[in-house]
């Protein structure tokens, strides 16, 4: 079990959702046109990456949240719902004042979620 499996009690996205995330890449990934969609995005994690650990040092609550928003969103129309969980996790810290601690290991499960979101993908897009 990791370190941050729980945060405030609240379990955070398990590996059950993989198959989830598997199925709408597959679908996807039948359509040629969503492969070039999907090698932005996956460019993109790394953007994301980027963006929060330079939030995160600066404690610019407000981008964050931005950024977390943004990451939600297209996460969830990706079908990487444990990252879009995180990223609300994240934003939830934010808007609930939870303090810096909290909100540092609400970024560490995002920054997994992307990781993990990332593996996935390259996996996925090694054959097209």
């Amino acid at each position: 079990m990791r370190v941050n499996e729980k945060i405030w009690g609240v379990p955070l996205a398990s590996q059950a959702t993989q198959s989830e995330e598997n199925l709408v890449l597959n679908q996807l990934l039948s359509d040629p046109a969503y492969g070039k969609v999907l090698e932005f995005y996956r460019r993109q994690h790394q953007t994301y990456q980027d963006q929060l650990h330079q939030s995160l040092s600066k404690m610019d609550l407000e981008q964050l949240g931005r950024l977390c928003h943004k990451i939600k969103g297209s996460a969830g129309a990706y079908g990487f719902t444990a990252e879009m969980q995180a990223a609300d996790q994240v934003t939830f810290s934010i808007k609930t004042n939870a303090g810096e601690t909290k909100i540092r290991r609400a970024v560490q499960e995002l920054s997994w979620q992307i990781q993990a979101s990332q593996k996935t993908l390259d996996q996925a897009l090694e054959g097209v």
